[in-house]
């Protein structure tokens, strides 16, 4: 659209050769004079007054100062989609932070080839001729815990092109900055996290007897998505969450990434998360006492956004030691950051339900986006006939289901996040409408 002043110098400008040209009528004079009038006035008109050619013939971006508008970190336009909701659509980030994200990690990019080897499917590379080859992860499964990730994990790497290895290292989001476990030895040298999927890779190929180029490794850390705990250190001074997250830095040092998440309902899976993280031996784990635990976590959220806005509250929470993580099935925070640098077709999102639902079909879906070779139909239906993994024990179970009114608590708090979810992906089901009753997922892990 054009700003208002071109606009109004062209109505100026077309009324006045309009008048001119019936005044030469008038007067009877020769179409070459009038067109040399009107050219004498165009002249005058660019030489006195430029907005008019300027903006007719060199129209920028930002046409005036009035008109320009910040562009934000997520920017947003509603766009058609065929579900009952407006689906969001996403603009890639148009400031460049790579300066910044190589000052805040230059151990990895230091490190890091350009590019990786064209000769194998999965980004590996050589620093040293004779030296031990480093790779990387070709996928992530970057979320959520408590809703079935490691169900997924198990089942996807049974495809014979997919190199088995440690489902969790949490490196990203916790090892790397000095949380977790070998943090000493990895902290010093990344490369050990690189020389680990190498080997994987080798053994693999050796052991099945596979050409190593078409295979490929994964990390399947939980946290990946949504934990960034320490970004306070290395942003002390930001007022308005943190400036950059792990998935824009695995974006930057790997643009062809791809990455999975799996959703579920969030009020069952704070519940689920809730049961399987709090260790029996400490408190007497009930209904009630979850309840209470939950009431706490909203009021310090709610104490938070007084102050901040919603997406540094989420974040600034993260690590509050109330008992129940309210902040991680805050997944439109999470889904927003990731799409505001990482490309909408290499982030697959997988509902839950469906993965319990449709396994056979989800499946074959998530070999398509990862680009591996299909699997048949029987091969497919026998990998989804494998129990469930990572269960909740009996014990847990006989806690019973949680109490209506802290559903229906949990329900109104996440309800305008599910919105925005829904929103973002096109997608009604993520509202969980059908779910929210309480009846669907009591006996799910």
């Amino acid at each position: 659209m054009l700003p208002h002043r071109t606009v109004e110098s062209i109505n100026k400008l077309s009324i006045f050769i309009i008048n001119n040209y019936f005044l030469s009528l008038f007067l009877q004079r020769t179409h070459t004079v009038t067109i040399i009038s009107i050219c004498s006035t165009l002249v005058y008109l660019a030489f006195f007054h430029g907005t008019v050619i300027h903006d007719l013939f060199n129209r920028t971006e930002v046409d005036d100062f009035d008109d320009f508008q910040p562009v934000n970190k997520v920017e947003r336009r509603r766009t058609r989609n065929k579900s009952s909701l407006p689906a969001w659509s996403y603009e890639r980030r148009r400031d460049s932070a790579e300066t910044s994200l190589k000052q805040l990690a230059p151990e990895l990019f230091n490190a890091l080839p350009e590019p990786f080897s064209s000769k194998m499917k999965n980004p590996c590379w050589n620093i040293v001729k004779k030296k031990p080859r480093q790779c990387l992860p070709y996928f992530y499964l970057i979320g959520m815990p408590k809703c079935g990730t490691t169900d997924l994990w198990n089942k996807l790497i049974r495809h014979p092109y997919i190199v088995y290895t440690h489902k969790e290292p949490h490196w990203w989001s916790r090892t790397r900055i000095g949380h977790g476990h070998a943090v000493t030895k990895l902290k010093s040298d990344p490369v050990s996290y690189y020389t680990r999927y190498a080997k994987a890779l080798d053994n693999f190929a050796k052991r099945e007897r596979l050409n190593r180029t078409k295979l490929v490794v994964g990390d399947g850390s939980a946290s990946t998505m949504w934990d960034n705990r320490s970004w306070r250190h290395y942003y002390p001074n930001a007022t308005r969450g943190p400036p950059h997250v792990i998935g824009e830095l695995i974006e930057a040092i790997q643009p062809e990434a791809l990455a999975i998440a799996i959703l579920r309902n969030p009020t069952d899976r704070l519940y689920s998360d809730f049961l399987y993280f709090t260790n029996t031996s400490m408190l007497k784990l009930t209904p009630e006492y979850f309840h209470e635990r939950v009431k706490t976590s909203i009021a310090k959220f709610h104490e938070c956004t007084k102050d901040f806005d919603v997406r540094t509250c989420t974040y600034e929470t993260q690590g509050i030691k109330a008992y129940v993580r309210l902040e991680v099935g805050l997944y439109s925070i999470y889904v927003g950051d990731w799409l505001s640098f990482f490309p909408r077709k290499k982030l697959k999102i997988v509902k839950m339900a469906d993965w319990h639902q449709k396994c056979t079909k989800t499946l074959a879906e998530l070999y398509h986006f990862l680009a591996l070779e299909p699997l048949k139909i029987p091969s497919l239906i026998k990998i989804c006939r494998d129990e469930a993994e990572n269960a909740r024990s009996p014990e847990k179970i006989s806690i019973g289901p949680m109490l209506p009114e802290t559903r229906q608590l949990l329900n109104d708090f996440y309800s305008p996040y599910n919105l925005e979810l829904a929103r973002m992906l096109g997608d009604d089901r993520f509202l969980w409408n059908d779910e929210n009753a309480g009846s669907s997922e009591e006996s799910v892990p």
